[in-house]
Parts: structure tokens; C-alpha cells; sequence
């Protein structure tokens, strides 16, 4: 097995959504979800929103630049993560687009919003365990390849709009003890970049940059503590640093990284040189270099995880197994690793005890991945390992039905209800619900 054509399994995903028009690369992390989860929590709660309706996409792209669609959507590029080390600019720039959400501006765009939804939100996690299991060049191109937009769907407000979600992001950040120094920072960053009337960055296309705004931030800072040094802020830091490193060890040309982190020995330059390697399937040297991490961090359950990964990928499924359990010991809301776990326990052999473990994991997956239509095709590969064909055909159903394929969700449902005893109540309604449901699917 070629470990540079199966790279970038797992722990670090992506999703290619197409169009003829547009290519969106989303990456999924368990670790950067959680931190920017974490930064801008206190301010979805500030905004009077409700958090688990709030979702954070991130896309694969360079281009620095951040944007709301369909809802409650808020869309950051790896572009703008990666640019600064500094967790401030993140939050200021999450807290100016929760005002936008907050102040209603997206029923105000209702086209924009319908083109966004026909791309961007036409299935959650479709095709996301397939994808990057598939071993062709093509299927790896496709997830790490940067993602060339040539059009770009989503809203582009006016100057009154931009102006009012800042005066929101100020309200947020003052209630929850942020300066915004960030939010000006990057602020007057493009501001910059404006030569004469043609507007040379996408941030500042689809959010008008104007003089007006910087000054009135500006003159708001008297209202604001200074940033201080604490504890807190710190550990802040250092969370941004790694994901920054992440990042960059997964997305950057792995000679690049490497050159840039040879004889260093910070934590962050460790993390993406040791992801570096593992991507020039450079493994023993890979490992070794976790193991540096582990020496001084030996609970922590990213490093844990990405040691089981990279052993995963490298084919030693009993370790990757191990590394995965104890990553998932310490961090039990990761669900992206459940999933993965699961996954290597059905890839390294038929035991019955060992496949119900995956079984109860995946399970567990899906009351937050609930419209992850891979975890469903992943139990139906457990319970016919198990012979338990009902329910196999079931979650075929359920696969099916979330990629919205009609005829094939029928007829798994209807192979599931003959199956099922008269007693499996509960499995015979959800088939015919899944029946119904699919009825009303359009083709």
C-alpha cells in the first residue's frame, strides 16, 4: 500500500462537494473543530443563539477569507486560520460573522442562499470514509488538491450590513472580556490590499472594507481591557499554534515543512514535522518524532490519535487499534475517531466481541454525526459480519436515504421489515418511516 496515496485518512478529513461551476474541499478535524468551537462558543451564547444549531465548516483553501450560508453556517478557510498565530484575529473575525447571523442579514439574500444550499449543504458527510479510503491518485488529488472556486456562492453584504455586524462583534467581545484588536487588525490588513477601487482579496469582496469601520473600532478601544498575559490566554496560544501547525503539516508541501522544521524542537514545530514525514512515508521517522511529544505530553489525546492514524495508515491495525482506544479514553467526544476506530477493528478481523465494540462506538458516533451517511454504511459492514442481516439491510437504508437515492432506500427498508421478528418493533417503524421519507424524496 502506497501511504501517499492513501495520506489523509481519518483524523484529518476532507469532503470534495462539485458542482460544474465550484469545488469546496471541507475538512473535518476533531481537534480544530473543538478549539474553534471552544473560541467562539461564549459568543454564539451572547448572541442568543442556540450553540448546537451554530456549525463551523472549514475549507480547504488559501485564500483568506470567512463567510455565513444557509442559516447558521459559518464557513472559514484554512487560509485565514494559517495567516496569523493569533487566536484574537479567529475570534474577531467569528464574532463579526455570528453578528451577521445574529442581525438576520441571511433572509435578506435568499438567492445568494439558494445557491449556496444547492452546492455547499447537499449532504453533510457524503462519501467522507469511501473518498479517502480509496487508494487511486485521482481520489487523492481530490482531497488534497486546493480547492479552485470559480464561482463563489455566498452572501456579499453591503457597507451597512458590514457596519452593523461590527458594532454586534464589538457588543459580543465586550461582554465576554475580548478586546477586539483582532477584528481591526485584520481589518486594516485589507484594507491594504485595496489598490485604488479594484479589490485585490476576497475577504474584502464580499465584506466592503471601508475607512468608516476601522475608524469606529478604533475609537472603541478605550471601551476594551488591554490583552493581558494569564494563564488562559496562554493555553489559547498555544491551541492556536498547534492547530496553525496541523495544518500546515497536513496541507503544505511536505518538502517545505520539513526545511522549515529541521532542528527545531517547540512543540509545534515537532507536530508538523512529524505529519510532514508521515506524508513523504517517512513512518519510523514519523512515530519517532511523535514519540518526542509523547515524552512531555504523554495524555494527550491528539498526539494519540495521530500515532494511531499514522499507524493505521502504514497497515499495523493492532497498534492503530490501541492508539485510538487510548486517544478516545481521554477524549471520548471525539467522534471522528470513533469512527475510524470502529472502522480499523472491522478492517483487522472477523472476532464477534471485537465487532460489537465497533458496533457500540459507531453507535455512540452518530448522536452527534447524525447525518453521516458513511457511519450507516459502516454498520451494515459490521452486522454482516455478524450475520445480522436486518439490521445490515436497515442501515443501508438509512445510507441510502441520506444520500437521498430513493429506490434503494425502499428496498432495503423492505428487505429489513421482512427480516426483522414481530418483535423488533422499533427497527420495523423506522423502515417503514425510512419508506416514507424516501417517497417524498424528489428525483
Amino acid at each position: 500500500m502506497k501511504i501517499i496515496n492513501k495520506i489523509l485518512i481519518i483524523i484529518f478529513l476532507t469532503i470534495s462537494l462539485t458542482s460544474k461551476s465550484s469545488a469546496l474541499s471541507i475538512i473535518r478535524d476533531g481537534e480544530i473543530e473543538e478549539f474553534l468551537q471552544e473560541l467562539t462558543l461564549p459568543i454564539i451564547k451572547e448572541a442568543g443563539l442556540e450553540a448546537k444549531n451554530v456549525k463551523i465548516y472549514i475549507i480547504n483553501d488559501n485564500a483568506v477569507n470567512a463567510f455565513v450560508s444557509n442559516g447558521q453556517n459559518i464557513f472559514i478557510n484554512t487560509g485565514l486560520i494559517t495567516k496569523y498565530n493569533d487566536p484574537n484575529i479567529l475570534r474577531g473575525v467569528m464574532a463579526h460573522e455570528i453578528g451577521h447571523i445574529a442581525a438576520g442579514h441571511l433572509a435578506r439574500g435568499s438567492e445568494e442562499i439558494a445557491k449556496a444550499k444547492n452546492i455547499i449543504m447537499l449532504t453533510y458527510l457524503a462519501g467522507i470514509i469511501s473518498a479517502a479510503s480509496s487508494g487511486s491518485d485521482a481520489s487523492y488529488a481530490m482531497l488534497m488538491g486546493g480547492s479552485q472556486i470559480a464561482e463563489r456562492l455566498f452572501l456579499k453584504y453591503n457597507r451597512a450590513q458590514e457596519e452593523a455586524a461590527d458594532i454586534l462583534a464589538l457588543e459580543y467581545l465586550k461582554k465576554t472580556n475580548h478586546n477586539p484588536l483582532g477584528l481591526l487588525k485584520i481589518l486594516e490588513f485589507f484594507k491594504s490590499q485595496m489598490i485604488g477601487q479594484e479589490i485585490i482579496d476576497e475577504y474584502a469582496l464580499t465584506h466592503p472594507i471601508s475607512q468608516k469601520r476601522i475608524n469606529f473600532i478604533r475609537a472603541n478601544l478605550k471601551n476594551f481591557p488591554e490583552i493581558s498575559s494569564n494563564q488562559n490566554i496562554a493555553k489559547e496560544n498555544f491551541q492556536m499554534r498547534r492547530i496553525v501547525a496541523k495544518l500546515k503539516g497536513f496541507l503544505d508541501d511536505s518538502k517545505i515543512s520539513l526545511k522549515k522544521t529541521k532542528g527545531k524542537n517547540d512543540f509545534s514545530s515537532l507536530y508538523q514535522r512529524s505529519i510532514a514525514l508521515f506524508k513523504s512515508s517517512q513512518i519510523n521517522e514519523s512515530l519517532k518524532t511523535i514519540d518526542k511529544l509523547l515524552i512531555n505530553y504523554p495524555q494527550d489525546p491528539y498526539l494519540l490519535e495521530l500515532k494511531g492514524q499514522i499507524l493505521y495508515e502504514s497497515g499495523d491495525l493492532k497498534n492503530a487499534i490501541i492508539f485510538y482506544k487510548k486517544s478516545l479514553d481521554l477524549k471520548r467526544e471525539n467522534f471522528l475517531a470513533r469512527i475510524v476506530f470502529s472502522k480499523a477493528i472491522l478492517d483487522l478481523e472477523d472476532d464477534e466481541d471485537l465487532i460489537n465494540i465497533a458496533i457500540k462506538n459507531l453507535k455512540i458516533a452518530l448522536f452527534k454525526e447524525k447525518n453521516n451517511s458513511q457511519i450507516y454504511k459502516i454498520l451494515a459492514n459490521a452486522y454482516q459480519k455478524i450475520s445480522d442481516d436486518a439490521r445490515a439491510n436497515l442501515s443501508l437504508a438509512e445510507f441510502y436515504l441520506l444520500k437521498e437515492d430513493k429506490d434503494n432506500a425502499k428496498k432495503y427498508a423492505n428487505k429489513a421489515k421482512d427480516l426483522f421478528n414481530k418483535d423488533n418493533k422499533r427497527e420495523i417503524l423506522r423502515a417503514n418511516d425510512i419508506i416514507e421519507f424516501a417517497k417524498n424524496l424528489k428525483d
